[in-house]
């Protein structure tokens, strides 16, 4: 199965370099389409902007799109992104009031709240244009009131998720609330007795819920084995695995269709089969105006492609892999997460070129974005590799492993809650060489 996934359209920015660069890209997936044809088109929202009217040049340059890769609009899947809604006060008045709740919980209220149809229905006023483009483009309506949908691409499952409920101001990244009873109904409602692959798509990335909100979609994907989790909003391509899961969830992050000086232009090509999902990254590149494999986003892809398994085959089985295959494997797998790491943090970090040569523009930002996108998930993985094999860690070394762990804590908590502290141990380099073989 071959997938096209394009976010953050932003139809209404249309100065040169976004002109250039969309006309390009039908040129591009054509190609690719070529290569192998392309079976689905996913669009993870923004594709109005700023909240303004859709218009026949919406639908129009969607169109484009499906028809220079040869396929309908029953191919094409849509979810709504935040600017894609409309505000108004009563909306505003009532996420205020699920916000600010405290007993029971913002997230807890919000799950009550959607049980009365007229909060529901003052909810999802905010989508009545998208709505109406939606129909004018598919035919059809899109399932507003389910909140979030099953779709069967008969390769695999595709979980449409609307991440933009209580979406309603800048700013709100790390606010959001999913209506997780709603979503836990939706995977209620999916028969996976084929066993094929589950992808979930929406708008937002998980990192703009609120850290218990992130940890309930991500006990939810665990449990009803979603393999990757498709989205946009930042403006910048990544992608990250979480490593606290039964499951290998692979996280996926598609950059937009336009240019403003800060989005870097991409689209992500996907290929599926029965085990295997290749992942391939593409960027625009602004001063030679053309598009290729983006190839940036960390060692995994030094290639443009990232192979990501459905199915952990070693899982259960490291006890049988010889203790040298096991150290040599482990090492190579540290080898790769330190070094991206090290990467994002010399290149984006407070001591990065960037940070000192414009240290009031938004390199924080995207500092923050990169430390949560890649360096927590990466310190994640690590520190659960290295717990998982303590068996080859020289007693003489396990100290380190603690400080390691609490330097992960610590840089975790900096980053994703709102109270930081100046007492977290730095990074020791000795972790390197911790699976060294001494005194086992």
């Amino acid at each position: 199965m071959h997938i096209l996934h394009i976010s953050d359209i932003h139809a209404q920015i249309n100065n040169y370099q976004t002109k250039r660069m969309r006309r390009k890209l039908l040129d591009k997936i054509s190609e690719l389409n070529t290569e192998q044809s392309f079976d689905y088109i996913l669009l993870s929202g923004d594709i109005t902007h700023q909240g303004q009217d859709f218009t026949d040049s919406h639908i129009e340059m969607i169109q484009e799109i499906l028809d220079s890769i040869k396929i309908g609009t029953e191919k094409l899947l849509i979810v709504p992104g935040n600017h894609d809604l409309t505000r108004n006060p009563s909306r505003t008045e009532l996420i205020n009031n699920v916000l600010t709740s405290t007993v029971p919980t913002p997230s807890d209220f919000l799950d009550f709240t959607l049980l009365e149809q007229k909060d529901l229905n003052i909810l999802l006023s905010s989508f009545e244009k998208f709505n109406e483009f939606y129909t004018k483009l598919k035919g059809e309506y899109y399932p507003l009131k389910e909140i979030h949908s099953i779709v069967d691409l008969n390769h695999c499952y595709l979980i449409l998720i609307n991440t933009c409920l209580l979406a309603n101001e800048s700013g709100e990244e790390g606010k959001l609330l999913i209506a997780k009873d709603k979503l836990f109904d939706c995977f209620e409602e999916l028969s996976n007795k084929d066993n094929k692959p589950v992808i979930a798509m929406g708008h937002h990335t998980l990192e703009c819920f609120t850290s218990s909100e992130k940890q309930a979609i991500l006990n939810l994907f665990d449990d009803y084995g979603v393999n990757i989790y498709l989205s946009g909003h930042v403006h910048q391509a990544g992608y990250s695995y979480e490593a606290n899961n039964y499951n290998n969830l692979l996280t996926v992050v598609c950059s937009g269709v336009h240019f403003d000086g800060y989005t870097i232009g991409g689209f992500v090509d996907i290929k599926i089969n029965s085990s295997d999902a290749y992942i391939t990254q593409y960027l625009w590149n602004s001063e030679h105006e053309y598009w290729t494999k983006n190839n940036s986003l960390g060692r995994r892809m030094e290639s443009g492609t990232l192979i990501h398994k459905f199915k952990d085959e070693d899982k259960g089985n490291t006890i049988a892999i010889p203790l040298v295959n096991r150290r040599k494997e482990l090492n190579s797998e540290l080898e790769g997460l330190f070094s991206e790491n090290e990467l994002t943090f010399k290149q984006y970090g407070p001591k990065s070129i960037l940070a000192q040569q414009k240290p009031f523009s938004e390199a924080a930002y995207i500092w923050r974005q990169k430390a949560v996108s890649i360096i927590i998930p990466n310190n994640d993985r690590i520190l659960d590799l290295l717990e998982n094999n303590k068996d080859l860690i020289a007693d003489s070394k396990k100290h380190i492993l603690q400080t390691y762990k609490s330097h992960v804590d610590g840089f975790k908590n900096n980053h994703l809650s709102e109270f930081k502290s100046q007492d977290i141990p730095l990074f020791p380099i000795e972790v390197y060489n911790i699976l060294n073989e001494e005194n086992l």
